[in-house]
């Protein structure tokens, strides 16, 4: 498998891991084998532990001492206390970006929201989760604010795997719906509506997914005793 490499191999291999973590490529429960993994893309091991590294420490890998590595699990529960703080920071990013956006951001933007609407009506996950991540990464870098950027790269990860996880439910409508407001804001330069529209947009995903019929449900339960994932 091959992939267009970012400036340094560690970081293409972070790069790809994260991407089929987020993607669903990598299970919630797979175990994370280092030789494996590390023949799939054409590296040496050292590049391949140093993600698995990294993704622990955001959130999307769990280890296990001297024993196994494996894609963490989420429930419905977890991935909606991650959108919640997801939200609070892109409210807040919003409220700083909408000012500070030129005409061509908001031609950017606007091209966001119509490459949402159509990969979801085609049923393309991934092109619909880029989409989302264009028009996330151009607000947070237009508020300004480095250390906003700093958490909200932790945060993200695990947002955007949550969005991969259901791709195939009505929660997309749900996103593509408010975004879609969130730029009809941003685009008359109403700072203060456009984070309003933020925060109705992560309180109808939020009632959605923790619905009667959702409660407690595992998203890639993994098993109880993994092998070794060494």
């Amino acid at each position: 498998m091959s992939f267009a490499p970012p400036p340094t191999r560690a970081a293409a291999v972070l790069d790809q891991l994260r991407a089929e973590i987020v993607g669903g490529v990598l299970a919630p429960g797979e175990i994370l084998k280092d030789a494996e993994l590390a023949a799939r893309l054409g590296v040496s091991i050292t590049p391949v532990r140093e993600a698995i590294a990294e993704l622990a420490r955001e959130g999307l890998v769990e280890v296990s001492p001297n024993r196994w590595r494996r894609v963490a699990s989420m429930t419905l529960e977890q991935a909606v206390a991650t959108i919640d703080v997801q939200f609070v920071l892109f409210g807040g990013a919003v409220e700083r970006a909408v000012p500070r956006f030129t005409d061509e951001d908001i031609e950017q933007l606007e091209a966001s929201v119509a490459e949402m609407r159509r990969a979801i009506g085609d049923g393309e996950p991934a092109s619909t989760a880029r989409a989302v991540a264009q028009f996330f990464d151009l607000t947070i870098t237009r508020a300004g604010n480095a250390e906003l950027s700093g958490v909200w790269n932790l945060v993200f990860g695990r947002g955007r795997r949550f969005m991969g996880l259901t791709a195939t439910s009505n929660l997309w409508q749900l996103w593509l719906d408010g975004f879609t407001e969130v730029f009809a804001a941003v685009q008359n330069r109403d700072a203060d509506l456009a984070g309003q529209r933020v925060r109705e947009m992560a309180t109808t995903i939020r009632e959605t997914t923790l619905g009667p019929d959702a409660h407690g449900y595992i998203l890639g339960a993994p098993s109880s005793n993994p092998p070794n994932g060494h």
